[in-house]
């Protein structure tokens, strides 16, 4: 679920997301305090404002290919302005889409920007990816 938020000074819109924290496929959290079912929010750049007298507002990101519901992220995240309020680190550099259903297990970029370093890991296997991750934070996986 979404919604399009403008900043209390009228100079931003952010896509806020409602997330709910899932560790059943990448196991927890590699860093943080979210608990598994939390639900919090997500905000990325970007968006379309209504107003009351029917005139419009809109920021766009074409560089940022937006989440979608039902479809699995690993996401990398800054604390916002509340204890469950989050921005992506980086925009668009802090989301990959980690595919849970049957198929290809590929991991892919939310990132549109042409060349971005981010993109070496589009088409990466996703334990691969997962495995580099625990690595560069140092945690391993828990034990059962």
């Amino acid at each position: 679920m979404f919604r399009h938020e403008l900043s209390a000074d009228g100079k931003d819109i952010t896509l806020d997301y409602t997330v709910t924290v899932q560790y059943d496929y990448i196991q927890y959290a590699y860093k943080g305090s979210t608990h598994e079912g939390d639900l919090v929010t997500v905000s990325i750049p970007g968006g379309r404002i209504t107003f009351a007298d029917g005139t419009t507002a809109e920021i766009q990101t074409p560089w940022f290919k937006k989440m979608q519901n039902g479809k699995t992220y690993v996401l990398f995240l800054s604390p916002g302005a509340s204890s469950r309020t989050f921005l992506t680190t980086g925009e668009a550099q802090g989301v990959y889409e980690i595919p849970t259903a049957e198929g290809p297990r590929t991991v892919a970029s939310n990132s549109g920007i042409w060349r971005d370093p981010v993109w070496k890991y589009n088409g990466t296997d996703v334990k691969s990816f997962l495995r580099e991750l625990r690595a560069a934070t140092q945690k391993p996986l828990p034990r059962k």
